[in-house]
């Protein structure tokens, strides 16, 4: 990962069609939460945000993506500006805290951001008018059920290029073949067998 500031900062994210936005606000790092109060006394411990790569199935086949990738970070530090589903309200849109949206609520259904239980004590949220799904809770998990996953892709430019690379692959053991291979030794440009780059989307234009 990057080396994130130890000051105070925040990272701006939200869907593609711009009707769900957020911000993420960080403390001076030695207020962040620990993400791992519990850990085995040979183990570091995390502060948020957590950057990771996911290879589970369930979030597989919710992002339609080969591995998810996450940014995990405690519900308090997420500010949510929805965007209303009528436009004859008095306001446009809605501000709402991360631990405001864990479950779907009547402020909630009135803006495009949709909840859809995945699994078990868990929901997921994606925006209803272009399709990106947007984070994860797991609200009955012990550990986790102060904290929400959001998709790092998206976040906006600048701030992915703050937070960098994940540092941790979760559910490794579900993963495909290939894509671990992927992830974890890159594309093969050390040997020089890199696969092919197009600057662009024309695959017929290579860099």
């Amino acid at each position: 990962m990057a080396s994130l500031p130890r000051e105070p900062f925040s990272l701006q994210g939200g869907c593609l069609c711009r009707s769900v936005r957020y911000q993420i606000t960080f403390p001076k790092f030695d207020e962040r939460q620990i993400l791992n109060p519990n850990h085995p006394p040979d183990q570091p411990d995390i502060r948020a945000p957590l950057v990771c790569f996911d290879h589970c199935n369930d979030c597989r086949k919710a992002s339609g993506t080969p591995v998810q990738t996450w940014i995990i970070c405690p519900q308090e530090y997420i500010r949510f500006t929805l965007l209303r589903r009528s436009a004859g309200a008095e306001s446009p849109t809605v501000d709402m805290s991360g631990n405001q949206l864990v479950h779907p609520n009547s402020a909630s259904e009135e803006t495009y951001l949709t909840h859809y239980s995945s699994s078990k004590s868990v929901w997921r949220t994606f925006c209803c008018r272009c399709g990106t799904n947007i984070s994860f809770v797991a609200y009955e998990e012990a550990g986790s059920e102060t904290l929400m996953d959001l998709l790092l892709g998206t976040l906006d430019r600048e701030s992915l290029e703050l937070v960098g690379m994940p540092e941790h692959h979760i559910w490794w053991d579900l993963g495909i073949g290939w894509v671990k291979k992927l992830t974890a030794e890159g594309d093969g440009s050390a040997s020089g067998n890199a696969l092919p780059r197009h600057p662009k989307g024309d695959i017929y234009q290579l860099a």
